[in-house]
């Protein structure tokens, strides 16, 4: 038995809203790779050009949220949520 009784998010969203909120973007999807590829990008950037401990760690700490990010949109992916082109979501 759950202890949270289940409610139907469209009881609690207009339908515009429901809509807006499910909906998919393929532009958004890209920008969301890219940015965190780019993010990992400027971390090693950082150590590279200030190496020491304290850019080692903050470092260190990016590039680690940055692969949960990146396993999360993984898993977006292998459900056909990162473009409407399936094709190109593989891709991705």
């Amino acid at each position: 038995m759950p202890a949270v009784a289940r409610v139907d998010p469209k009881t609690i969203f207009s339908t515009e809203e429901w809509a807006r909120l499910t909906s998919r973007s393929s532009a958004r999807g890209i920008w969301l790779v890219v940015h965190a590829w780019g993010t990992i990008a400027a971390a090693i950037a950082l150590v590279t050009l200030w190496p020491n401990p304290l850019t080692w760690l903050v470092a260190v700490m990016i590039v680690g949220t940055r692969q949960l990010g990146l396993a999360i949109l993984m898993h977006e992916a292998a459900h056909g949520g990162l473009h409407r082109n399936q094709a190109i979501n593989e891709w991705i």
